[in-house]
């Protein structure tokens, strides 16, 4: 640069006249490493979500028995179990999307029972193994505009999956304890967020 601005005498000026060396510029450009997939995460003490997938999908024919129309906003987690018990999760009781107008939405039990799409794909009730994973689509009907959040709020005991009762491993103030994390859907934000991944879109579409 400074051969190029012939700024020799002003740059030794105000380098007590140290003499300035010509070296040829080399352009040098480095490898760029391509980076995962960007998800919106949200964390409880007893599990991780993933949001890695995020669609409004309107059909008419799905492939499955109920509803037989959707309309709404899907969202595809994967639940990450940070303790060593399986966890059971209520969607329709404990999951609230909010819109962007404030308004509040949980989901309803729409699915047959024990219905799963494609991939191993929870709809229902999710159930995470002990220190393991889950896939889950979450879908919500009747929503009015776009969706700006998503909480989630629970009692840890509705959680534990077939948990002895007679047990001393959890104390009543473990069984009461509140958990509840909030997943902020900015518009910035959910463009960085993949449409549904191809297997659960072709299951719903």
């Amino acid at each position: 640069m400074v051969g190029e601005m012939s700024a020799e005498d002003l740059v030794a000026t105000y380098a007590d006249g140290d003499e300035i060396q010509n070296h040829p510029y080399t352009e040098s450009i480095s490898t760029f490493e391509s980076q995962s997939q960007t998800t919106i995460v949200a964390e409880c003490e007893l599990f991780r979500a993933d949001l890695v997938g995020y669609e409004w999908v309107t059909s008419s024919d799905p492939a499955v028995q109920k509803p037989t129309a959707f309309d709404g906003p899907f969202f595809a987690f994967e639940f990450t179990n940070l303790v060593d018990y399986d966890l059971s999760l209520h969607p329709w009781e404990d999951f609230t999307v909010y819109d962007d107008r404030g308004r509040s939405y949980t989901q309803e039990m729409r699915f047959s029972r024990n219905s799963y799409f494609p991939g191993e794909w929870q709809v229902k009730q999710p159930v995470i193994p002990a220190s393991g994973t889950a896939k889950f689509a979450f879908y919500v009907g009747d929503v009015e505009s776009d969706v700006s959040k998503i909480r989630f709020r629970n009692n840890t005991h509705l959680l534990l999956d077939d948990y002895d009762r007679e047990s001393d491993e959890f104390s009543r103030e473990d069984l009461l304890q509140k958990v509840e994390w909030m997943m902020y859907l900015s518009e910035e934000r959910k463009a960085d967020v993949p449409n549904l991944p191809p297997e659960l879109a072709d299951a719903v579409k």
